[in-house]
């Protein structure tokens, strides 16, 4: 079947054009070929030609060339109307800065940090957007704003649909949030919506025929990786799935013509448009007939040799003339350059791209050579590298590293412990501690005692009648590692070498090959990571939940308080076995006020405290059981505002020093958690903090010593507290923060608050903070084999006398210990680690948390290399920085943190690379993301140099790196971007051999792979967001939303839509299947999603992510690729 040859444009707006290849966003769906269009972005109907260097939709902000059109079964989504004949907006927003006239980027440009020069050709066709640079004042991804005006449409073009969202049978009724008196209950609120429209795309798709989007292919020629096993071999990869035409992979793009910055190319007068675009097709059939010449600094193609790297492990960035293709890499197709995986916009170029005219050659001048030294084909990309990751299993008695900790992964538990409880820097270790400093790699563990371990399982509960058995000497605990003698009467210690002699009620005969005969039913001698119980549950030793809520007209008015009281109420009645069964409430104003729910009451009883005389009033009915207070505790929730009529306001002085300290005072006996919810700074006493002009994350000098006094005697008490903030004001955070950081708590911090956004994530949060697995009481030690011990620890701790003490210790958090050498180790050998915590459980039972972990001693620098963990030295660098920038400017933090790694990579350059070009870039295999992870994290709020940061939003990602594993601080370094609009055929589907669901490949954080007619998924580890684009599909918004666009569309209406369809076809349930699955790879049990429709005052925010572009305050990735490579130079000098 073939379409007719005819246009297919909305209001205006030209459809993408393509040549007839199938496409990564069409679902999958055959597209049908048609003849080509005249040249340029815009019909012949008399329309004025499109300036040069304007962004076109799937560029990110970037121009893009002419191409041929085509058949599009997802039609992009429709713009707003207007009531004239003029082209309508392309944006709801303003610029993100209006003093700038946003005009087409030049061809060159110099601003305060560099000079940007058109990157050098490459052997297959590239998007002209590759030599423009990144204007920032557009961000990259908002389509420019244009001031002509467009001819009414024609009978060949598609009539504009209107400019609101077409009626879809929903009624959008404002619903207000009022509260009656208790005998008066408001009436329920009725919203009348129609069945939503029928579901089309997934839920309807067209026949499919041999010419699909997608088809699943096998690599079969590529050997499996050592030491994994993967899923499924039949898995599509993160690669192209097409191989460009032979004709089109070596064409010069055309280049545009170059304008002063700021300043607007020449405008074509009127109907001269339709002359120039015959002449361009005329031009364009005479380049088909010619042979394709090579760009600059290209040799042809026949001449053109595989790189082959002599050293294993080596990556090579070519600092020089472009001439060779890169190695085939991890299984991708051969026509996939390494470091470039298919992303949205590069890949349809490929395949698009018709013959351009060839502009006259110009010889680069010495400029350009310098600037242009980098093969962007060979740049490392975390998108490329972690795809091979996915869906492995790890068994972990395998002498490699294991996979990153970001990735889909079954690891089974082989005598050491799962790299999601404890991972190590190094896996292979040194001899000595002089062949540590010459590598430059940290020495040191990150343990997260009660990790959530996800598919692999829970971990295994051991009674024994007598205890765990012990060595006597050094007091470690019985492990896999420990070899039984003498016919199982002894056993050996793996960390002091001492003999000790096996317990009578614990002896059993061992086999021939010194295997004791009931080791299948012991789990310490099979498992890295168990648990022993030490005493059984005891009702007296139950832990307490306080919460501590501010009243003020702030957090009457917009709703803070009531999601409070909604989410406690969802805890006791939905997850009430997840928490403790005492629970008490306080609230405060200038006041303390504490509420009594005693079964034997008529109503709630509360009794009030004044700031300067803090004690606990209530003895009986304020830590209560809900199930027994059931009654009293609903009839608070749900008449909370008529006990608070007259709420103060904000600027008043509120016992918030006062409230905390009451709430450790109710839990002196049996210990528990305390929750605070602040909008304001402490300004009452105790506790008052005075108003800052300067923006330090040190704690003011008045008032902090009160909250460390106040944590100090949390500690003893094992009470641990966990802020929430949610500032309307500068709350000056790392003044009271030792509450969280010294108790083992967390800081929760919801900077520009708005219901809007905020109202579902704060309510989330709170849920699944207090319900997540906590330990009490915790006290741990860490213990090494002998020529090892630990020298330092980094977390939300409290040392004392080499133990570490934590009130308490949620499933997220994560402590580092950082070891030395006290002695020479044997070569060949293997170093023992063990780290042991006791801790009381919710429900008063006391336990041992035990982890195991061997590592391998070598003398050569290329083994200690290749087995380094990148996610753990980065780990360690986010920790080491965080604690630096409370005593030094972030200034001197980057420039530390980036000589760590250029000493690293040096080392590698001089040691185990010395044969190499000094033209080269060498990375080792194992760690060659480093540079952008170092990039990307200096380009966080915590180490940014912005002044526009507030010391609130400083604190808080520094309290994230200080304590979060490293399966939380790589996303939140270098989040992840999945694109949901060209989904593969297996992606959002359970895999069919293991029990996880199929992620779409992320692409890199730049803004010229954001497509304008893309949907994307967009997480950092704490937050997912569906990011929609100004001009996406109108079939993927009918099947997500049951809408034919977003405009006007806020967060909670799109929000509201989007569970109403509840998985009713076949697309939305695939994207259920994906944000589900990513939720739990990131540890949390539920998590809202947040819809951000491109022009949100979100979408700037997530724009700020994108860490691979150019920044304000500092450089793109190549240009960082580019000093690094300078500064090793100078070292190896």
């Amino acid at each position: 079947m073939s379409y007719p040859n005819q246009q297919q444009e909305q209001s205006g707006y030209p459809q993408q054009q393509q040549q007839g290849y199938p496409q990564q966003n069409q679902g999958g769906y055959p597209q049908q070929q048609q003849q080509q269009h005249q040249r340029g972005g815009y019909p012949q109907q008399g329309y004025p030609q499109q300036p040069q260097g304007y962004p076109q939709q799937n560029q990110g902000g970037y121009p893009q060339q002419p191409q041929t059109q085509q058949y599009n079964p997802y039609s992009q989504q429709t713009s707003p109307p207007t009531t004239t004949n003029s082209a309508p907006p392309t944006t709801n927003s303003a610029p993100l800065n209006p003093s700038v006239q946003q005009t087409s980027p030049p061809q060159s440009m110099t601003n305060n940090t560099g000079v940007y020069s058109q990157p050098p050709p490459t052997n297959q066709q590239q998007s002209p957007s590759k030599s423009q640079p990144i204007n920032n004042n557009n961000m990259g991804g908002y389509p420019q704003q244009s001031s002509q005006s467009s001819p009414p449409p024609t009978s060949q073009q598609q009539q504009y649909q209107g400019g609101y969202p077409q009626q879809t049978g929903y009624s959008q009724q404002p619903q207000t949030n009022s509260l009656s008196s208790p005998t008066q209950p408001p009436p329920p609120i009725t919203n009348n919506t129609s069945a939503p429209p029928q579901p089309t795309g997934y839920s309807q798709p067209p026949p499919m025929t041999n010419n699909t989007g997608y088809q699943q292919t096998t690599n079969t020629s590529q050997p499996p990786m050592n030491n994994y096993q993967q899923y499924s071999p039949n898995q599509p990869s993160g690669g192209n799935m097409y191989q460009q035409p032979q004709s089109q992979q070596s064409q010069q793009p055309q280049q545009p013509q170059q304008y002063q910055y700021n300043q607007q190319p020449p405008q074509q007068p009127y109907g001269q448009q339709q002359q120039q675009q015959q002449q361009q097709q005329q031009q364009q059939q005479q380049q088909q007939q010619q042979p394709p010449q090579q760009p600059y600094g290209q040799q042809p193609q026949q001449q053109q040799q595989w790189n082959s790297n002599p050293v294993p492990g080596l990556q090579n960035l070519s600092l020089g003339p472009n001439n060779q293709q890169p190695q085939q890499q991890y299984g991708q197709p051969q026509q996939q350059q390494y470091g470039q995986p298919p992303f949205v916009g590069q890949q349809q170029q490929q395949q698009q791209q018709p013959w351009q005219p060839q502009q006259p050659q110009q010889q680069p001048n010495q400029q350009q050579i310098e600037d242009n030294r980098i093969n962007m084909s060979k740049v490392p990309s975390p998108t490329a590298i972690l795809e091979q990751f996915n869906n492995y299993i790890y068994k972990t008695n395998s002498d490699v590293s294991p996979p990153p900790s970001t990735v889909q992964q079954l690891v089974i538990d082989q005598q050491n412990a799962s790299p999601n409880f404890i991972r190590s820097t190094l896996y292979t270790i040194p001899e000595n501690e002089d062949t540590l400093n010459l590598i430059h790699i940290p020495f040191a563990i990150h343990v997260q005692p009660l990790a959530y371990n996800g598919i692999s399982g829970e971990v295994p509960v051991i009674r024994t009648p007598g205890g765990p058995i012990q060595c006597k000497r050094c007091h470690s605990y019985i492990n896999p590692f420990n070899p039984f003698t003498n016919g199982g009467k002894y056993f050996t210690c793996r960390f002091c070498e001492f003999e000790n002699q096996v317990p009578q009620e614990y002896f059993s005969a061992t086999l021939p090959n010194g295997q004791r005969t009931d080791y299948e039913q012991r789990p310490e001698l099979q498992r890295g990571s168990y648990d022993f119980i030490k005493t059984e549950a005891n009702a007296a030793q139950v832990p307490g939940y306080v919460f501590v809520i501010e009243i003020s007209q702030v957090t009457i008015n917009s709703g803070i308080v009531e999601n409070v009281i909604n989410a406690i109420r969802r805890i006791l009645n939905e997850r009430y076995d997840s928490i403790p069964a005492k629970v008490g409430i306080i609230t405060y104003d200038t006041e303390v006020h504490f509420w009594s729910f005693k079964p034997t009451y008529a109503y709630p009883q509360m009794k009030v405290l004044t700031a300067d005389n803090v004690f606990v009033p209530v003895n009986d009915g304020f830590l209560v059981d809900y199930r027994e207070s059931k009654q009293l505790m609903d009839f608070f929730f749900d008449n909370f505002k008529t006990f608070f009529k007259r709420p103060q306001p904000s600027n008043q002085p509120f016992a918030f020093g006062a409230a905390v300290q009451a709430a450790a005072m109710s839990l002196e006996k049996i210990g528990g958690r305390v929750f605070t919810f602040n909008t304001t700074l402490p300004k009452g006493s105790p506790g008052a903090i005075a108003k800052r002009v300067e923006k330090s994350i040190q704690p003011s000098p008045n008032g902090s010593q009160f909250y460390k006094t106040v944590a100090t005697e949390c500690v003893a008490k094992n009470v641990s507290v966990d802020l929430f903030v949610i500032p309307t004001e500068i709350c000056d955070v790392p003044s009271y923060a030792q509450l969280a950081t010294a108790t083992g708590g967390h800081i929760n911090l919801y900077n520009n608050y708005s219901a809007e956004v905020h109202s579902e994530l704060l309510t989330s949060d709170i849920i699944h903070y207090v319900t997540m697995e906590f330990g009490f009481n915790a006290t741990s030690k860490v213990r090494s084999s002998r020529g090892i011990t630990v020298s330092a620890h980094y977390g939300n701790i409290t040392e004392e006398n080499g133990l570490i003490q934590m009130a308490g210790v949620t499933s997220d958090k994560s402590i580092t210990s950082v070891l030395k050498y006290d002695d020479k180790l044997k070569p060949k050998s293997k170093a023992y680690i063990q780290f042991a915590m006791i801790y009381t459980n919710i429900k008063g039972e006391t336990r041992i948390r035990i982890h195991n972990l061997r590592l391998s001693v070598d003398s050569v620098l290329t083994n200690l290399f290749k087995d380094s963990d990148l996610d753990s030295i980065t780990t360690y660098f986010a920790r080491v920085a965080s604690k630096e920038v409370l005593t030094t400017t972030p200034t001197t933090v980057r420039s530390n943190t980036v000589d760590k790694g250029v000493d690293l990579l040096a080392s590698y350059r001089k040691n185990c690379a010395s044969d190499k070009k000094a033209t080269q870039l060498i990375l080792p295999e194992g760690i060659k993301l480093m540079p952008i992870y170092i990039l990307s994290m200096m380009k966080t709020p915590c180490f940014r140099l912005s002044p526009d940061i507030s010391q609130d939003l400083r604190y808080f990602y520094l309290n994230l790196y200080t304590s979060s594993a490293p399966s939380r601080i790589i996303p939140l370094i270098y989040p992840r971007t999945y694109p949901i609009h060209n989904l593969l055929p297996g992606d959002g589907y359970k895999h069919p051999n293991y029990d996880h669901i199929v992620l779409p490949s992320f692409i890199r954080l730049s803004a010229d792979q954001i497509s304008q007619n893309g949907i994307y998924i967009h997480e950092d580890g704490r937050q997912i967001m569906v990011w929609i684009q100004q001009f996406a599909a109108t079939n993927y918004l009918r099947d997500l939303f049951g809408i034919e666009s977003t405009f006007g569309y806020t967060n909670s209406k799109l929000s509201q839509l989007y569970h109403s369809l509840n998985g009713q076809n076949e697309y939305h349930q695939r994207i259920e299947a994906i944000i589900a699955s990513i939720t739990q790879l990131r540890g949390y049990k539920d998590r809202p999603v947040i819809f951000v429709v491109q022009g949100d005052p979100v979408d700037a925010h997530l724009r700020l992510q994108f860490h691979e572009d150019k920044g304000v305050d500092s450089v793109s990735y190549i240009d960082f690729l580019c000093q690094i490579h300078k500064q090793i130079q100078n070292k190896l000098s």
